[in-house]
């Protein structure tokens, strides 16, 4: 495939979305299988290491209760042509719409992962890892939290391709646990509770307001 084919596959998923509200799940699920691209791993992944991933991710960007529906987007994602499973026949063969429940995709230890033209793709061309990424978050998360999703997936390194001489683009990662731990998830200035569900928020507002630590 080339490299606009693979972009237009990735810009032709399909979200559940009603009004403004849009499922992330398959959105998390690519960006996980893309930062697996960048490293030494296998096409496919076990959905017993990947359960516990999207699980936390669901957590803490999507919206309540969505990690029950974790196992959704691995199957699901099959019908966007760009994912492929690796499974018993008995499971491969239901109708799109037979979701595996969560204890046959744990037995049966069902692989998923992208499909070989687009693996291959990427792989020989990771910077193209990094622009299908960004269109993802771009497209499916909003800004203020765009650089949080791509450094809990492990592809922090999509926000410094643009400008890599830029001090502010490579904030360490951890640095937001870690001011958050300090002050108790409180602004130190007015002492709001910075958190909303799994998610902190508004942190970067309050020390732009002119607050530094001693």
């Amino acid at each position: 495939m080339t490299r606009e084919e693979v972009i237009q596959a990735f810009n032709a998923i399909r979200v559940w979305q009603n009004g403004d509200r849009r499922a992330v799940h398959k959105p998390l699920l690519v960006l996980l299988a893309l930062s697996r691209v960048n490293d030494v791993n296998p096409q496919t992944m076990d959905w017993n290491d990947a359960e516990p991933l999207l699980k936390a991710l669901l957590e803490e960007f999507g919206p309540d209760g969505s990690s029950n529906t974790r196992h959704y987007p691995f199957w699901h994602l099959q019908t966007d042509g760009i994912w492929q499973l690796d499974a018993p026949t008995a499971i491969l063969s239901r109708p799109a719409g037979a979701t595996p429940t969560l204890t046959e995709l744990r037995q049966n230890h069902v692989r998923g992962g992208f499909i070989a033209p687009v693996y291959g793709a990427l792989k020989a061309d990771l910077e193209l890892v990094a622009i299908v990424a960004q269109r993802i978050v771009d497209a499916h998360f909003p800004e203020s939290i765009r650089a949080d999703v791509l450094d809990a997936v492990g592809l922090a390194q999509v926000e410094t391709m643009g400008a890599p001489n830029d001090p502010q683009r490579r904030r360490d990662p951890a640095f937001r646990a870690k001011v958050l731990l300090a002050y108790q998830y409180r602004c130190a200035v007015c002492g709001h509770d910075l958190r909303m569900g799994q998610q902190s928020i508004g942190l970067e507002a309050d020390i732009s307001s002119g607050f530094k630590p001693r």
